[in-house]
């Protein structure tokens, strides 16, 4: 018994699958088969302008999606202000729908439909093909951009990309990757990555993503829309952290070799060159790390260096909520969506 218990014991640990996180991804056709094995319960469905994207009428303990892949349950009929971004857009780490910043401002302003595309992973390239290929028929009278980081942080920390493989996400590599595993009979026959530094792969980054920036505002005013550049909030830029916000960068620092000093300081540079941009263009925009609503806020807005709390949801819905409003106001062109 003193040998048979503890030994049994050790079986069932080691069969007993490990616990998936609630925002994990599982990757699926357009039939719903899997492809691949699931890391968590939110289905992405494989897209061929985009790569992938959220599947639609998905309901998991934390997401729900509507029948356009949309997170959350936007209401009423009214002009359509589309969201698009990655996941700190799409309310990773959030406990349910209606604490991420589309659904505050749904409550707040009913008359208007809140909708939030926003995907895990997704890059400028993803939002500006998102938008030109599935928005169509929605037609959204304003169309905001809120994300930025993922870029660079694909160039900085991701995998070396060779070039005109910038803007979207990582899954695209992984796809790749077990396609070349599947076709060799598991053994990695993938290209080697090509030999680049940071610094050109940060200039490349940098490039294109304020060229897609550009074009999402050119496509947006060419349907009649308005266009909203907003650059998402990232912890390692808030000179007033909280002692919580503090402990959660040097975790992420050990644990998943987070270089504040280098990513925030190359974000830190995109976001003065992303300013710059939209001056020189005319592009309506927004810095929320530079707000001074998000800068002076007292109470910890982050969920790790990315991802804003639910506190930090509200505090975005109370900053883009008014200069979207502007935006509407303005009136749209006849312009066929």
């Amino acid at each position: 018994m003193a040998i048979g218990l503890p030994a049994a014991k050790l079986i069932r640990k080691g069969a007993k699958k490990p616990r998936q996180s609630p925002y994990g991804l599982q990757l699926v056709d357009d039939g719903g088969r899997a492809l691949g094995a699931p890391h968590g319960p939110i289905r992405i469905v494989l897209d061929p302008f985009s790569v992938y994207r959220l599947a639609p009428n998905q309901t998991t303990p934390r997401v729900t999606t509507d029948e356009w892949g949309a997170r959350g349950r936007s209401a009423g009929d009214g002009e359509v202000i589309a969201f698009l971004g990655g996941s700190a857009c799409f309310g990773q780490e959030l406990a349910r729908d209606d604490e991420m910043l589309t659904a505050v401002l749904q409550q707040t302003n009913p008359n208007r439909r809140w909708m939030n595309f926003g995907c895990p992973g997704y890059g400028s390239g993803q939002e500006l093909s998102f938008y030109l290929h599935r928005l169509r028929r929605l037609a959204p009278t304003v169309v905001v951009s809120l994300g930025g980081w993922n870029d660079v942080f694909g160039a900085v920390q991701g995998a070396p990309r060779r070039p005109g493989m910038e803007s979207f996400s990582d899954t695209f590599f992984e796809v790749r990757d077990r396609l070349c595993e599947l076709h060799t009979g598991g053994r990695n026959a993938s290209v080697p990555p090509p030999e680049t530094t940071r610094d050109d792969a940060f200039e490349r980054a940098a490039t294109t993503y304020l060229e897609n920036m550009l074009d999402l505002d050119r496509l947006a005013k060419g349907r009649g829309a308005s266009f909203l550049w907003v650059m998402q909030p990232e912890l390692g830029a808030r000179g007033r952290r909280t002692a919580s916000e503090n402990e959660t960068l040097s975790a992420w620092e050990r644990h998943y070799r987070y270089s504040a000093a280098e990513l925030s300081r190359r974000y830190a540079e995109l976001r003065r060159r992303a300013k710059a941009a939209a001056s020189a263009h005319g592009v309506a925009f927004l810095d929320i790390n530079d707000v001074d609503e998000w800068r002076s806020h007292l109470e910890a807005l982050f969920a790790d260096p990315v991802h804003p709390n639910a506190a930090g949801h509200r505090v975005l819905a109370e900053v883009i909520g008014p200069v979207v409003t502007r935006l509407a106001q303005r009136g749209v062109s006849p312009a066929a969506n």
